[in-house]
């Protein structure tokens, strides 16, 4: 049995009222990366197992990827990655803003600096393509899932953009309606056009309340299941 997006949205839920804040997006993979593994193990998969980019030694490129995390039924033999059983795969993101991420921890860290909108909006949607090239025909079956965690309001809300700002085509707010087919990001490298083109074949609704709140704090997630 594979993992449903609800039953992913009531991981993140039990892992907010755990860890409300992170200091960093690798913090953020390795905190859900071991509830997912727990979730299975509550769930009859005794050996299931998180592996945080381990599949290097991929055959066939073309069929797979190598995501930040995939979560087995069970432990791989040797930990070598195994596409023969079911797996998860999960692309994640994490973007702060404010002065501090937590007041309350002995480690602080400053997060003052400014937010490359454009660039996290493209790599994002990057992500759902790259999910989307996964082969269904493996012989294991593989659920995927993008996840973007963030406390910047303005990832999530509709804001009047310039007709020519890069990312005009990559927005990922509530009630964007359908994002399907050809997106570019108009970009440039030396001030030569280097524009990336990012085609999705599937279609992702984005509803008004597309961001849901993650826990108490001021942070909110955008899950999508890839297909």
């Amino acid at each position: 049995m594979q993992m449903e997006k609800e039953q992913f949205e009531a991981v993140l839920v039990g892992l907010a009222t755990k860890k409300p804040y992170f200091l960093s997006e690798n913090e953020f993979q390795i905190a859900l990366a071991e509830e997912l593994a727990n979730f299975e193990r509550k769930n009859g998969h005794e050996g299931a197992c998180a592996y945080l980019d381990q599949n290097k030694n991929i055959i066939n490129r073309k069929t797979t990827m190598n995501p930040d995390i995939v979560v087995t039924k069970i432990k791989f033999p040797k930990d070598e990655y195994d596409a023969c059983q079911d797996l998860d795969y999960v692309e994640c993101k994490h973007k702060t803003c404010g002065e501090y991420v937590d007041n309350e921890r002995v480690v602080r860290q400053s997060s003052k600096k400014k937010q490359a909108y454009n660039k996290a909006r493209c790599e994002f949607w990057e992500d759902v393509e790259r999910m989307e090239s996964v082969d269904s025909k493996q012989p294991g079956l593989v659920n995927k899932y993008v996840v973007f965690l963030t406390n910047d309001e303005k990832f999530w809300s509709e804001r009047n953009s310039p007709e020519n700002s890069s990312d005009r085509e990559l927005r990922l707010h509530n009630g964007r309606g359908d994002v399907t087919g050809e997106m570019i990001y108009y970009t440039n490298r030396n001030g030569v056009p280097a524009n990336k083109t990012i085609i999705l074949k599937g279609a992702y609704r984005l509803e008004k309340d597309a961001w849901k709140p993650y826990g108490r704090s001021n942070f909110k997630y955008l899950l999508i299941e890839v297909k």
